[in-house]
């Protein structure tokens, strides 16, 4: 029943984008509509199909049923809402008022180089707790769930990892924007640096969503840019994430 309604949801949200009369070709709700399913709708389809309503443990302790009727309720309301807020006329009035001014390029560099320092440090000083960055990945799962052998006293320093994300995206949207070509060595070391430490980040922390979004965030900045939406690499990149999703145990279990 609850596989059925995410099939429902994703029919509705394909037939509606091909049908709705659009200002432009690529809209605000056109992107939201790809993230929510990537990150909604396809994923909740997965679970529910393949794990049979089994429980997710969080790292509170506390175990989420994936097929629980009210986690579908709140991404049914969660996706109309959003769809009622576009089309309101007050979001239509003070759309037009947004001016949105590129800033000096090297200042954003300069921002995006910060970013992945604090991020290295950060994954660094987080590790050292657990013996290590290796063994902090080795222990993702214990440490989510507050069972390792090492009780981390700086958890909060995890927030600062994830930085790396952000860094990425600016560094990235350098390469493809040809910007900056003087540095353009730096801006490849640094953006190798990121993406390591972004994947490093989501698997010392046993956030296997975090890096697919991660990974889907390039997927959206290069439609957003370039105005089109490779469908076969799309699917290609699909499947790979919805068995990641899926196959949490081979990926993330000591």
């Amino acid at each position: 029943m609850v596989v059925l309604a995410y099939v429902a949801l994703i029919v509705f949200i394909i037939f509606s984008e091909v049908i709705r009369v659009k200002e432009n070709k690529f809209d605000f709700l056109l992107y939201f509509n790809i993230m929510f399913c990537l990150m909604y709708a396809f994923p909740g389809f997965a679970i529910a199909a393949n794990l049979s309503g089994q429980g997710t443990e969080h790292s509170l302790g506390v175990t989420v049923n994936t097929s629980d009727i009210q986690l579908l309720l709140a991404i049914y309301i969660g996706y109309f809402l959003i769809i009622i807020g576009f089309d309101s006329n007050s979001a239509k009035k003070y759309g037009k008022l947004l001016n949105i001014q590129w800033r000096n390029d090297n200042i954003i560099f300069c921002i995006a180089l910060f970013l992945v320092i604090i991020s290295g440090i950060s994954t660094h000083l987080y590790g050292s707790q657990f013996g290590g960055v290796l063994n902090a990945m080795s222990q993702a799962t214990q440490i989510r769930n507050n069972t390792a052998e090492q009780v981390g006293a700086l958890a909060f320093i995890r927030h600062f990892m994830f930085l790396s994300y952000l860094a990425s995206y600016i560094l990235a949207s350098f390469l493809y924007s040809r910007k900056l070509k003087k540095y353009k060595l730096l801006i490849c070391t640094a953006f190798v640096i990121s993406i390591i430490n972004s994947v490093i980040s989501a698997t010392t922390t046993g956030g296997r969503a975090h890096l697919i979004f991660y990974f889907l965030m390039f997927m959206l900045g290069y439609i957003i840019i370039s105005k089109k939406i490779p469908m076969l690499f799309l699917i290609y990149l699909l499947i790979p994430s919805v068995l990641f999703v899926c196959m949490e145990n081979y990926f993330f279990l000591v």
